[in-house]
């Protein structure tokens, strides 16, 4: 039922500012494409990992980053030094300490500033890469990649869900919370 709500409400309802490629679109619609897809990674998180993270300040960031890490392998690994250097010396007047990882930084400086400022600050949107990039001191995403990647996430951690019948099934847990608080 849960998975259903939310491939109907969530997916479905975002699924119509995409087009696959050569396809016509309804509507060209990169940055809101690329901010409801945040909203969509944050819900898949709180689905999924609500009961990983006991700071509620942090949760937020916990769910989102750990979605994001399910999209590349590179996003969940430390930045190198050479970037990490070129992006401080982009941004010298950011604390860029907290962000360790590329999903970090994909939190902080893609989806907060989008969502909050209308602009990317160091991750950038453009149609023109496959996927994503690293540039120089700063990251490049192709929103239609980061929609279609975050459906491939989607299903499989619902795939994850029902494959796993333990008792203790953590992903089980953390939808029932997340429904429990959804119902209150």
């Amino acid at each position: 039922m849960l998975e259903h709500r939310l491939r109907v409400l969530l997916v479905g309802q975002i699924d119509e500012l995409w087009a696959p490629p050569n396809s016509p679109r309804k509507v060209y619609s990169p940055f809101p494409l690329a901010v409801l897809t945040c909203v969509a990674i944050e819900t898949l998180g709180r689905v999924f990992y609500l009961n990983d993270n006991k700071q509620a300040e942090k949760l937020q960031n916990y769910c989102f980053v750990s979605v994001v890490n399910h999209f590349d392998k590179q996003f969940s690994r430390p930045m190198d030094k050479q970037f990490k250097a070129l992006l401080k010396k982009r941004f010298p007047e950011e604390q860029l300490e907290a962000s360790k990882t590329l999903s970090q930084l994909l939190h902080s400086y893609f989806r907060n500033t989008f969502v909050h400022g209308y602009r990317g600050r160091g991750v950038y949107l453009e149609e023109s890469v496959t996927s994503w990039v690293r540039g120089d001191g700063f990251l490049v995403v192709n929103p239609n990649w980061f929609w279609c990647r975050f459906k491939q996430v989607f299903d499989e951690h619902f795939f994850k869900l029902y494959a796993n019948k333990e008792a203790n099934n953590p992903f089980m847990a953390s939808a029932s919370a997340y429904l429990t608080e959804l119902l209150k």
